[in-house]
Formats: structure tokens, C-alpha cells, sequence
């Protein structure tokens, strides 16, 4: 198999827009994100806004009683996500 046709099969398009995408999973990923008409899209906002209020609340509450609870931002939960191989 050529070289140009083993680059032309990792190319992919994406169902929801169309657009070309490597088939690299990592690309992937990221396309699902910023493509507006992805489910993923959605969902990664939801997680995004669902992570700040828990970071919020914990930053609260470790205010409150001096406690040591953990606050993330959406990258690194998605990063523990990813390390558990589960993803969006």
C-alpha cells in the first residue's frame, strides 16, 4: 500500500458536519468537542459547568471547616476520565 493511500484511510469525516477529521483518536476527541452539532458538545459543556459548581462548593466548604477537599478543573477531570479509559 502506498504511502498517500495509507494517509487517505486515516482520514475521516465527521457524521453530525461533515467535516474532515484525522481518524487519530486524540483529533477525534477534540472535533467531538468543538463541533456544535456533536452530542458531545453538549455533554462537555454540562460536565464543564457541573465541575466549576463542585470546585465552587468544595472551595466553600474547605472555607468553612479548614478541610482539604480537591477542586478540578474540566481538562483534569477529563484527564482522571481518560486514565480510566471512560470518556464522553
Amino acid at each position: 500500500m502506498s504511502r498517500d493511500l495509507a494517509v487517505l484511510e486515516q482520514i475521516t469525516s465527521c457524521y453530525y458536519c461533515g467535516v474532515r477529521v484525522s481518524s487519530d483518536l486524540a483529533e477525534c476527541r477534540r472535533h467531538m468537542i468543538a463541533c456544535p452539532k456533536h452530542p458531545a458538545h453538549e455533554l462537555h459543556h454540562a460536565l464543564e459547568e457541573s465541575v466549576k459548581l463542585q470546585s465552587h462548593y468544595a472551595t466553600l466548604l474547605n472555607q468553612y471547616d479548614g478541610g482539604e477537599r480537591m477542586t478540578f478543573t474540566v481538562d483534569s477531570w477529563l484527564q482522571r476520565l481518560n486514565h480510566l479509559d471512560r470518556f464522553l
